[in-house]
């Protein structure tokens, strides 16, 4: 006989409460979407910029190493809703509400599947009991509430673990089936568990989870040992299988795979176990403080927080059930990062750490919660018999109805009062930009990397400007020209310029076209000189308007371009080209030392101009090193991000983009006269491995840097030669004379002076023969100019070089007349050089010697 309890209908009552506490989830999380918080944080607009870099070029890749490094499938389908909903904060943002809304009702299908059936009693109900509470603990939750609102990709773990975790226990309660009828099932868990690996981090804690769950089932299964046997076979095969390219990727690049723990983790020293029971403390606080804060971050609800406990002790109770420990083991080990990483719990991400923990706290808190209803219950056994047909469902609804209402008010008030109005940031400037410049339809915009190359913004961008290219400084003035000059709007073209005052030397021009797209152009970074220039031209003239941050602060006034004021330089420097390449992945193409020459204390600069070959997985930092050629002693370096001189990191360069950046330098006061050469070289910034080397064509160098460029250090102008010559060998060299001194009694001493005429396309070897007066070789020296450490190809036009000789020792060199013969030749090929217009290939000095000293005969000269 049906009671008038079924006949109501009410049994289907936690189905519909589902439905709408899935509806509430998902208001709760969209909710001001757009504008809550307001500003895109630094995180959520690089994973937005490479969300749609990996979409738009095809790239297949399970990790990304900038960053600290991120696991990529969260960016894919971030990619893939941004190119069908458009480039929006909404739809940034909305992968991260559907996917936190999925979570509750996979939690509530793991709660109904885990509920320990030792602690029912008899209670058909406490399945639903435990997965209501859970579903509601976590659709109620802060943390939760806050990473559902936030493009983050750790968001995407929990759905992925919980599935994973309902598949593995289905599975495992199919044991008295045949294998084939919990086959898919172990397949699905398997499947899902690998893929948990390309969401967050923090998942790799869980395979040695999963293998203790395995052996556990292995030690107590024993009837059916075989059959379980077989299962996680396959269970952890299909893990392997499905993890395989992130595994791959890994061996092949060893540092990705602990960059991020290395970069966060508690440093091992006399402060450790200090910072440990820190962490502890604050732990426990945020799960336990009954709702007060822990700096930006509120503690779990009190309802959640007492269930929390009381869920421990009952499974600590039951702790030799499968059920109970694996729960605590899996609350446990998911709260090992945030307990063993350096924390700053005004950070954004701090909790975040510990989103594995997540599920398996809300789990435990709902058993604690269901024990004390049942608990309560008891004592009302004596009650009508109406009540005692329906207090079983009422027992699920009434204590699911109050956490929904405190935990929910709790949760509301928490993030859309006291977070949004005490700690969420309220001054910024993205908006105000990207609005501006995205309304803009036909107008040409001069705007400094400053704005441009920041995150938000340039996110922002990308819906208007997706493209990004290099453009020289004519190119630049012509487009600049073209748009004044055809155009009815004299005022079409404008330079945004910092309000502060401030002269930025990278600078981007925004081209819009036809289609309603655009392209953004890179320009050459401008030296010291050219910024100021450039930032007086334009503030000529009278501001159009002023772009005002939200706080109503001014970030940039907007100045109408005209091509009559130089703006831009005349012309774009033409580097020396080089064309080196490193990994694969980026070209030197050219370098350029301004000024060649400078004194000690003297500032000058070093423009390098790079190319990216493909998508650059990471972050290059470069080193500079300035090394004297004749000592090899190094006076200057720098060390920086590649890209960071115009604040675009080299992860960002498109393929084909071409980079010109300059990096400057001064040097010390006591800096010695000579020539310097610039070693340059990169590295991986994660694993500090430099790159090795190769030219363009593919071959090797051998080494992880190259030399190049040239500075030369003088306090005064090189002396003239005692013995003039002036004698000109082909290539460009001309000998300006020499010096001749006697060193000792057995050494003869000779310094050339030499000057390129020109550039000198090869490297020469000079010889110095010293002959008697019968014309036999008593002493001679042949290598390239200084050592070998100042090769001719080196040598800039008009430039003169000093080159020393030791000629002996000459144990037997007596007073009377000897010969200097002096030429050049090359070493690969023994070809000497002929004096110009002559068929000789040397010169020939006499020198005199007479009372142990050396003197060269002026009329002897030939």
């Amino acid at each position: 006989m049906r009671s008038w309890f079924d006949e109501m209908g009410l049994r289907r009552l936690p189905f519909w409460f589902m439905v709408f506490l899935v509806w509430v989830t998902f208001a709760l999380r969209v909710i001001r979407l757009n504008d809550l918080p307001l500003e895109l944080s630094l995180d959520e607009s690089i994973n937005g910029l490479d969300a749609l870099r990996l979409v738009r070029e095809r790239w297949l890749t399970p990790f990304l190493q900038n960053n600290f490094g991120r696991e990529t499938l969260f960016l894919y389908i971030q990619g893939i809703t941004l190119q069908i909903l458009g480039i929006s904060v909404f739809a940034l943002r909305f992968c991260s509400m559907v996917v936190g809304t999925l979570t509750i009702p996979l939690l509530y299908a793991v709660g109904r599947q885990l509920a320990p059936k030792e602690m029912a009693q008899g209670d058909a109900l406490l399945p639903v009991r435990v997965g209501l509470l859970a579903a509601t603990g976590m659709a109620v939750c802060y943390w939760h509430i806050y990473f559902s609102r936030l493009a983050l990709r750790a968001i995407v773990l929990p759905p992925v673990l919980l599935a994973c975790v309902w598949c593995l226990w289905r599975a495992r309660r199919l044991v008295t089936l045949p294998f084939s009828a919990s086959l898919p099932w172990w397949s699905a868990a398997g499947f899902l568990l690998g893929v948990t690996f390309y969401t967050y981090t923090a998942a790799r804690l869980l395979l040695p989870l999963f293998i203790l769950l395995a052996w556990v089932w292995l030690t107590q299964g024993s009837n059916k040992r075989g059959w379980i046997g077989r299962g996680l076979v396959v269970f952890l095969g299909m893990a392997a299988f499905v993890s395989g390219p992130l595994l791959l990727y890994f061996v092949r690049n060893p540092h990705a795979f602990s960059s991020r723990a290395a970069a966060i983790s508690l440093p091992m020293d006399s402060a450790f176990p200090l910072a440990l029971g820190m962490n502890a403390i604050r732990l426990l606080m945020i799960q336990f403080g009954g709702g007060n804060w822990v700096g930006h971050w509120p503690s779990l609800n009190v309802l959640s927080g007492l269930g929390l406990f009381v869920g421990m002790l009952a499974c600590m109770r039951h702790f030799r059930r499968s059920t109970c420990w694996w729960l605590l083991s899996w609350w446990v080990v998911g709260f090992l990062p945030p307990l063993l990483s350096r924390q700053d719990w005004e950070a954004v991400t701090t909790p975040l750490r510990g989103i594995v923990a997540w599920p398996a706290l809300c789990l435990i808190a709902a058993i604690g919660l269901a024990v004390t209803t049942s608990f309560c219950i008891q004592h009302f056994s004596r009650r009508p018999r109406w009540y005692a047909q329906s207090h079983h469902l009422w027992s699920v609804m009434l204590p699911t109805l109050a956490l929904l209402c405190i935990g929910g008010a709790t949760g509301v008030r928490d993030y859309f009062f006291v977070w949004a109005n005490s700690f969420a940031p309220s001054c910024h400037h993205a908006h105000v930009l990207a609005d501006y410049l995205t309304k803009r339809p036909r107008q040409l915009v001069l705007l400094p990397n400053r704005f441009y190359t920041d995150a938000p913004t340039r996110f922002l961008l990308q819906a208007r400007y997706p493209t990004l290219d290099s453009i020289s400084y004519e190119a630049a003035t012509a487009l600049i020209a073209h748009d004044y000059f055809h155009t009815a709007d004299r005022t079409r073209a404008v330079g945004i310029i910092p309000h502060d005052g401030s002269t930025p030397s990278a600078w981007t021009l925004l081209e819009p076209l036809v289609d309603g797209t655009g392209v953004a152009h890179l320009l050459p970074q401008l030296d010291q000189t050219q910024a100021i220039t450039l930032a007086k031209a334009v503030r000529t003239n009278m501001p159009l308007l002023s772009l005002n941050d939200n706080c109503g602060e001014v970030v940039a006034d907007v100045y109408p371009l005209d091509p009559n004021t130089p703006i831009l330089p005349d012309r774009t420097e033409t580097v020396q080209p080089i064309k080196v390449n490193f990994a694969d992945d980026l070209l030197l193409v050219g370098a350029l030392v301004r000024p060649e020459q400078a004194e000690p204390g003297q500032s000058f600069s070093l423009r390098l101009q790079w190319k990216s070959m493909r998508s650059i997985d990471g972050d290059y930092d470069l080193f500079i090193h300035l090394f004297n050629l004749q000592t090899g002693q190094r006076i200057a370096q720098v060390n920086q991000s590649l890209g960071s001189s115009i604040l675009l990191h080299s992860h960002f360069w498109s393929p084909g983009l071409t980079v010109q950046e300059i990096h400057a330098f001064q040097l010390p006061q006591d800096a010695p006269e000579g020539v310097y050469q610039f070693e340059v070289g990169l590295y991986h910034r994660a694993s500090g491995q430099r790159l090795m080397v190769q030219t363009a064509d593919g071959n090797a160098i051998r080494s992880d840097s190259i030399t190049l460029g040239k500075l030369v250090v003088r306090k005064r102008p090189p002396p003239a030669p005692a013995f003039a010559l002036n004698i000109r060998f082909e290539d460009n060299i001309l000998l300006r004379g020499l010096d001749v001194y006697g060193k000792n009694a057995d050494m003869v001493g000779v310094v050339l002076h030499w000057q390129a005429v020109d550039i000198i396309p090869h490297d020469y070897t000079v010889f110095t023969h010293l002959l008697d007066e019968r014309g036999s070789l008593v002493a001679q020296q042949d290598n390239m100019p200084q050592q070998g450490r100042y090769p001719t190809s080196l040598w800039s036009p008009g430039e003169v070089v000093l080159d020393h000789y030791s000629l002996g020792p000459l144990p037997s060199m007596q007073d009377g007349r000897y010969r200097l013969r002096i030429g050049l030749y090359d070493l690969s090929t023994g070809r000497r050089l002929h004096l110009v217009d002559q068929e000789k290939d040397y010169i020939e000095v006499v020198l005199q010697r007479s009372n142990g000293r050396l003197s060269p005969r002026l009329e002897d000269l030939q």
